[in-house]
């Protein structure tokens, strides 16, 4: 499941060789008749999970979900279940670790983990761009945006919009309007696993913080990203910490 996800991922971003854009098609592939054998079987055999109950899923107005809707929607659970999520741990862990000072207050202070999450979402926005299609004509700072026009929604550098967030490159914990950011997107087009990802952060951050013991990074970061328009996340983040 987590190749599927990164090769899905990898795909979708855009930058890749023409070399590792077929083994990611090759992976999908894969997923596909994976899955097309589980969504036959909970058809023939209705059962108790999410899987079942989506296939299985109708209304008086709406038609079951065909196979093709289905390997659609159980692919971006999987890839938005825990992809976007770890990229937002490892960026906020390593904003915590790069500055003593939020570090320390969230140690002292573990009430203030939920709003540091906040800010780390601001800031380290695991999807920096979703693609759009305007359905009439509008105008966004002086831009003409026809109707039709594909554009692209900049979560990343809305997050760092000076007018909503004062010094906005600045790691604050305390940020009082820092879940105001878009990390999750806006209207109808709002992330629904939102809840779960600020949950496992949060818990994820206070068992973290309350176990470690001088946690650091270690000097043999390069802190690169994974090549992609769409998403951001680092490669790896390596951290050490003192014995107990």
């Amino acid at each position: 499941f987590k190749r599927w996800a990164d090769d899905n991922v990898a795909f979708l971003g855009g930058m890749i060789s023409d070399e590792r854009y077929l083994e990611c098609a090759h992976s999908i592939l894969e997923y596909q008749r994976y899955f097309e054998e589980r969504i036959e079987a909970c058809r023939a055999q209705p059962r108790e999970g999410i899987l079942s109950d989506v296939v299985n899923a109708s209304s008086d107005a709406v038609l079951p979900l065909g196979t093709a809707e289905l390997l659609s929607i159980f692919q971006q659970i999987i890839v938005a279940g825990h992809e976007t999520t770890t990229s937002a741990f490892a960026g906020i862990m390593r904003r915590l670790l790069e500055d003593p000072e939020p570090l320390a207050l969230v140690t002292r202070e573990p009430a203030l983990v939920p709003a540091m999450v906040e800010e780390g979402l601001r800031l380290e926005s695991p999807t920096q761009t979703m693609f759009r299609l305007a359905t009439e004509d509008a105008e966004i700072a002086g831009v003409e945006i026809p109707k039709g026009a594909r554009v692209g929604v900049m979560y990343g550098a809305a997050n760092r919009d000076p007018r909503v967030f004062p010094d906005p490159d600045r790691f604050d914990v305390r940020r009082p309007n820092a879940r105001s950011h878009l990390a999750f997107g806006h209207g109808e087009h709002y992330c629904i696993g939102a809840g779960l990802a600020r949950a496992e952060l949060c818990i994820g951050f206070e068992t973290l913080l309350s176990r470690l013991r001088h946690p650091r990074l270690a000097p043999h970061n390069d802190f690169s990203h994974h090549p992609s328009f769409i998403l951001r996340g680092l490669k790896a983040l390596h951290v050490v910490f003192d014995p107990p």
